[in-house]
């Protein structure tokens, strides 16, 4: 688990992420916005459930390291 933490923490701080947008015009005729739709991260489909699913490793990542640690106190 401290394995997979490490490596998509890297993953995501060094590898480049691409965001694909499409352009919304406001219905009021005046302007618009660009909407995302799509993001890719390490060249594959990166959406808020992976986003949660990583969030989610770092977080039991970060308690087992901190239950090792305290494990080492005597």
């Amino acid at each position: 688990m401290l394995y997979d933490a490490i490596k998509r923490r890297n993953e995501a701080v060094h590898r480049p992420v691409e965001v694909g947008s499409s352009w919304a015009p406001y219905s009021t005729g005046d302007g618009g916005e660009w909407v995302p739709v799509i993001t890719l991260m390490c060249d594959q489909e990166y959406d808020e459930q992976n986003l949660r699913k990583d969030l989610a490793l770092q977080h039991r990542a970060t308690c087992e390291a901190v239950r090792l640690l305290r494990s080492l106190d005597l």
